[in-house]
This record gives C-alpha cells, sequence and structure tokens, in this order.
C-alpha cells in the first residue's frame, strides 16, 4: 500500500522518515511511504477512521468514564473523539519518555 496525497510536512528521527499527507479530504501520518499510522477526514475529525481506534472506544458504549487518560504517541484520533463528545469527561493525554530524556518535559 502505497499512501497518495500531497506532502505537507517531512521530517527524519533515528528510526527514518515521518510524513504528513493530506489527500484533500483526508490527512494521514505515516512512518514512511507505505504505512499509515493514523489518519483523520478533515471534515469530521472526531470520526476515528482507524479500526483500532474504534474497538478501544468500544467500551465507552458500556460505561460511563468520569476521567480518561491517553498515554502514546499515536496521532490524536481518540483524542478527537474525547474532545468533542458528549460524554463530559475530564480527557488528558501522557507521553512516555527515556529515563534521562528532558526533552519531553
Amino acid at each position: 500500500m502505497s499512501l497518495q496525497g500531497t506532502e505537507i510536512h517531512r521530517c527524519y528521527d533515528e528510526y527514518g522518515v515521518i510524513l504528513v499527507l493530506d489527500d484533500g479530504n483526508k490527512r494521514y501520518l505515516s512512518f514512511g511511504t507505505d504505512d499509515e499510522q493514523s489518519c483523520y477526514l478533515k471534515s469530521q475529525p472526531a470520526q476515528p477512521q482507524a479500526d483500532y481506534i474504534r474497538a478501544m472506544l468500544l467500551v465507552l458504549l458500556f460505561v460511563t468514564p468520569s476521567r480518561i487518560i491517553s498515554m502514546g504517541l499515536g496521532g490524536g484520533g481518540a483524542e478527537h473523539l474525547l474532545a468533542s463528545s458528549v460524554f463530559g469527561a475530564e480527557a488528558g493525554r501522557g507521553r512516555a519518555t527515556p529515563p534521562g530524556d528532558t526533552n519531553g518535559l
């Protein structure tokens, strides 16, 4: 699978290229040209596009949380939904940093 769209950002880290692509309707975050790490629909950013995001949020059909914390380095698919939802929960996001890394503080 090769992602299509206009490249709007490119940078590199020790693992390779990080791309942000825009196809007009969707915006993608990719680690390389053959994968899709995250995606959102520009006209409805709160609508989850990835199946794994939908699966993670499925639990919200059965419980009503008062607080939610999201840990990770994703593109924010779950956070877009949580921030715009009517759940009324307080949502926070954390980032794990390696020992000695002060850049994430």
